[in-house]
């Protein structure tokens, strides 16, 4: 008594459409199946179209997104720039203050924590693409130690490691030394 037609694309499928059928004249039901398979199909284009429509504002959003923290970035390192500078040149300038000698080292560390932020969110928004390897995390935390050994020694930081050397994890190499160099320095 119901004509039940499904509306799909390709492999997708995103419903059906259920026509109640005349009880007569079984050649007219016939052809309104045809018509009905047509228009089913037709629905499940247009379904279809909606979504890629709706990905491609997506992706034009994102796009906006990612030139707009690009610009957002340069905008603040320009300001950064001058601030960091001015600082060094206070620093030289009031060399047997140490209180201000203090304060502009804090003015420094900050710009350059701030910048190295923005040089994150830089990275993160690029179109670089991104090189994962599998690493040994043992190694690396290794290099890193070693790297960092007159930073360590010179704030007099206790670093006790227990990683194993089967560890492999794919990462990217430099992404990881920058958190295991932040671990040790906070």
């Amino acid at each position: 008594r119901f004509a039940i037609i499904p509306v799909s694309y390709q492999d997708r499928k995103y419903g059906v459409l259920l026509v109640e059928k005349a009880e007569s004249k079984n050649e007219e039901i016939e052809v309104n199946e045809d018509i009905l398979n047509m228009a089913a199909a037709n629905l499940a284009v247009y379904l279809e179209n909606k979504k890629f429509h709706k990905e491609i504002l997506k992706s034009e959003k994102l796009k906006a997104v990612v030139e707009f923290s690009r610009a957002i970035v340069h905008e603040l390192r320009t300001p950064l720039s001058g601030i960091k500078g001015f600082a060094k040149i206070e620093k030289r300038r009031h060399i047997n203050d140490e209180k201000t000698e203090k304060h502009m080292n804090e003015i420094i560390n900050g710009a350059e924590k701030i910048d190295e932020m923005a040089g994150e969110l830089l990275y993160y928004v690029s179109d670089e693409s991104v090189n994962l390897e599998k690493i040994s995390v043992k190694k690396v935390v290794n290099t890193v130690l070693k790297e960092m050994n007159t930073y360590i020694l010179s704030e007099n930081i206790e670093v006790m490691t227990a990683v194993s050397e089967e560890i492999l994890i794919s990462f990217e190499k430099e992404q990881l030394k920058k958190i295991i160099r932040e671990i040790i320095k906070n």
